[in-house]
């Protein structure tokens, strides 16, 4: 059999000097004598992996005693079996097989070897929570599909790349009211399968686990957004209580840098009111109302954290500093 493939080869390869690129009348080698003409009833054929899957060819019109190979015998296999030429999948892709009869006849036709008729997801809805205005990311990814993958989103504000594996990354950034998008995945089959993408706000800055990092740690600090100002360690330190009931804390670096918090109802532990945020420097220009809680007080040391909303955007900060 390996011989008569090399032969046929040979043979193509002089004969059909435009290659394998489809199936038409063009792909007939005209036979020496008056034998009727091979005809394939398919233009190409889907086969899905593993031989309890083996497909059988549509020959519409032929002279008998048949002969097929496969260009790539790692992706399909093909052979005649009871006088029928049948095609079985090997892995997932795409290659041609090329049929003979007896007459002289020759045709080429595409092959498509997949694993499953039906694309799964692991998820088919998606709930992605972020702080008001910010990005958020979501992890999900494809169960079982035939590889080659894209996904789409009908909305541009939900954003999805997918890699090869199946792997797909949603990200979105949230907004005042909450909003959906539709994200489709295809894989090279045209098989698909759609997430749904709920986004919404909260305006919860700090999780259980990031206020206990927080009240772990006794440095002297203050952030906002993630970030420390790094004038704050030649700053002068603002920790005072004045006539009034307004509880100051913060520094400053002569007149280029500023952080300071101020809020009445003392320094235990609790919410607090008329909480108000002044910044300048590195970390922004601000003047803000806030709502400020007291975390923390052992004594030694007070923890604070607080959140404000400007430009539709949550900002949030912490600072601990000597009671």
């Amino acid at each position: 059999m390996k011989n008569s493939n090399k032969i046929m080869l040979l043979l193509l390869s002089v004969l059909l000097p435009m290659g394998f690129t489809g199936c038409s009348d063009d792909d007939e080698i005209p036979a020496v004598d008056n034998s009727t003409e091979l005809e394939i009833g398919v233009e190409s054929l889907r086969v899905k992996i593993g031989a309890e899957n083996k497909t059988a060819l549509d020959i519409k019109q032929g002279n008998g005693e048949y002969s097929v190979f496969a260009l790539d015998e790692s992706i399909a296999k093909a052979y005649v079996e009871d006088g029928e030429v049948v095609v079985e999948g090997v892995s997932n892709g795409e290659t041609l097989i090329v049929v003979s009869d007896k007459g002289g006849f020759y045709r080429k036709l595409p092959v498509y070897i997949y694993i499953t008729d039906v694309l799964t997801l692991e998820k088919s809805e998606v709930e992605l929570i972020t702080k008001l205005g910010h990005v958020g990311t979501f992890e999900t990814h494809v169960v079982l599909g035939n590889g080659g993958y894209t996904v789409k989103s009908d909305n541009p504000a939900v954003s999805a790349i997918i890699t090869e594996e199946g792997e797909v990354t949603i990200s979105a950034k949230s907004k005042p009211e909450a909003y959906t998008a539709t994200l489709t995945i295809t894989d090279w089959t045209a098989l698909s399968a759609t997430v749904k993408v709920s986004v919404s706000a909260t305006t919860k800055a700090f999780t259980e686990e990031e206020l206990a990092v927080i009240k772990a740690d006794g440095t002297r600090r203050y952030y906002l957004d993630g970030k420390s100002d790094s004038y704050m360690s030649w700053g002068t330190s603002i920790n005072s209580e004045n006539e009034n009931g307004d509880v100051i804390y913060g520094w400053q670096y002569y007149t280029y840098s500023l952080y300071k918090l101020s809020f009445k109802g003392g320094k235990t532990v609790g919410k607090k009111t008329e909480g108000l945020f002044n910044a300048k420097g590195g970390l922004g220009t601000y003047n803000e109302s806030i709502d400020l809680e007291i975390i923390q007080n052992d004594g030694t040391n007070v923890w604070g954290i607080f959140t404000f909303t400007k430009d539709e955007v949550l900002h949030y900060g912490y600072f601990c500093d000597k009671k």
